[in-house]
């Protein structure tokens, strides 16, 4: 009766924020308040007017807001920021303070209502201009993996990648022959190669005289150099001397090591018969960083409660987006990071809106535009901002420049980006345990991003 007409009465007097949007030209606030004259409840941007307050002067609304006390308010059991120094030692301390308290620095935004989440992600990924943060999306949005986040995590603390996926207690390091044999999530997933070490013991020389070769091989990094994942039984490589594990250091006497993979795929297929192979099986340690893996990946980790959870979120999320009603993977890839590890600075060979989905860790995530990239940066060959460096002055400056924008996100957080701007992430430091995701393309279109630029579509893995 009375009391529910006062807090009505209440409510119409509150402007409640939706969505933190940093443009190029300022900080624009979305907030819903009740339109006396309409009488009814609208959405307005209001811009910073001073420090802590957002306005929209034309129609006389504002709010005052210190942005702590709002994260509070907003997030309540989040902390207003992590501990940015601890998670990313070698990256500029000038940086990381930018991102307080929203965890983000330079454009993009930051959602706070599951609603405007569900309406306008697409467009504003679309839109190119930052990545998207959803802090505590899982919960907001009531997905399934949300309720065993806790059992991830502890599952998880103090641990590593390798204490969760090997089957077996011999302790690293080991050759990459062997991770491939004795754990099923390497074999689906690629392991980053980025910091094996490559003693010339095992080098040699083979000669292939027969197509197919018989033989799947997968990037050695991102995109660049090739390592065999797997090798038929009696086929030309097989017989030839390669194995599984093996990373190609030249093709006919041309060095390969840090080829691109489009290239090593076009000498494998074009040079004429015998190709000559120069060879040698890495030895890998600690940190390791897993991407692209199956499902199953997760259940090794934390069982098959988690699992089933997170597999659920694909048709989760085609239920609740506007703009997307069938996202192309039937099941989400997985990620498993030691702290200190990371992913390249490129862009997707098949731009569309990408979202990742925070399990354990912490997960900092850079994107650039192609159009102002630094010298170093302009090739993408597989240059990486590690968070426990080493970290070159230039790289030091490029994180700490306007020119890129960051975003730190932790378990229960939800990032959505446009995948055609060149991007990396980093994996954090810290006694959480590894940094475990989740990813997915939503599929929509890429020619309605109409900024968009081509880039050379380039496969992960080749059977040949």
């Amino acid at each position: 009766g009375e009391e529910e007409e006062e807090e009505e009465e209440q409510d119409k007097e509150e402007v409640r924020p939706l969505m933190m949007r940093r443009r190029q030209d300022g900080e624009v606030l979305l907030a819903r308040h009740w339109d006396k004259v309409a009488e009814d409840w609208r959405e307005t941007e209001l811009r910073q007017v001073e420090p802590n307050v957002w306005a929209n002067e034309t129609l006389e609304v504002a709010v005052a807001m210190d942005s702590v006390e709002a994260w509070a308010s907003l997030f309540p059991g989040i902390q207003t920021h992590p501990r940015l120094e601890a998670c990313a030692p070698a990256w500029p301390t000038s940086a990381l303070r930018q991102m307080r308290p929203w965890s983000l620095k330079g454009i993009g935004a930051v959602v706070f209502d599951a609603k405007t989440f569900k309406e306008q992600v697409v467009d504003l990924a679309l839109d190119a201009e930052g990545p998207i943060l959803f802090p505590g999306g899982a919960q907001k949005l009531g997905l399934a993996y949300a309720g065993v986040l806790a059992v991830i995590q502890e599952k998880l603390a103090n641990s590593s990648v390798w204490d969760n996926l090997w089957d077996t207690e011999a302790p690293l390091p080991t050759t990459f022959n062997k991770l491939l044999r004795s754990s099923a999530a390497v074999r689906e997933g690629m392991l980053d190669l980025g910091l094996a070490k490559f003693n010339g013991r095992t080098r040699r020389a083979v000669q292939l005289g027969k197509r197919p070769f018989g033989w799947e091989y997968a990037p050695r990094l991102d995109s660049h150099g090739a390592a065999m994942r797997s090798v038929d039984p009696g086929g030309t490589a097989e017989k030839a001397g390669v194995r599984a594990g093996d990373v190609i250091l030249s093709i006919d006497g041309r060095q390969v090591f840090n080829s691109h993979i489009d290239e090593i795929e076009k000498q494998l297929m074009e040079n004429q018969l015998p190709v000559t192979l120069e060879i040698e099986q890495p030895v890998v340690g600690a940190p390791l960083y897993l991407r692209e893996a199956m499902p199953g990946m997760l259940g090794r980790m934390c069982g098959d409660e988690a699992e089933e959870a997170a597999c659920e979120v694909i048709p989760e999320m085609e239920g609740l987006i506007d703009g997307v009603n069938q996202i192309p993977e039937q099941n989400p890839f997985f990620f498993a990071g030691d702290g200190g590890t990371g992913a390249s600075f490129r862009p997707d060979n098949l731009p569309q809106p990408q979202v990742c989905h925070v399990l354990n860790g912490m997960a900092l995530f850079g994107f650039g535009d192609s159009n102002s990239l630094p010298s170093f940066c302009r090739d993408f060959t597989e240059i990486k901002f590690l968070p426990g460096g080493p970290l070159a002055k230039q790289q030091a400056d490029y994180l700490a420049s306007s020119e890129v924008s960051i975003v730190a996100c932790r378990p229960g957080d939800i990032v959505v980006f446009w995948g055609g701007q060149p991007y990396f992430s980093a994996n954090g430091l810290g006694s959480s345990g590894p940094m475990v995701s989740m990813f997915y393309g939503l599929g929509v279109d890429a020619g309605l991003r109409q900024a968009a630029e081509p880039f050379d579509n380039f496969e992960e893995s080749f059977a040949v």
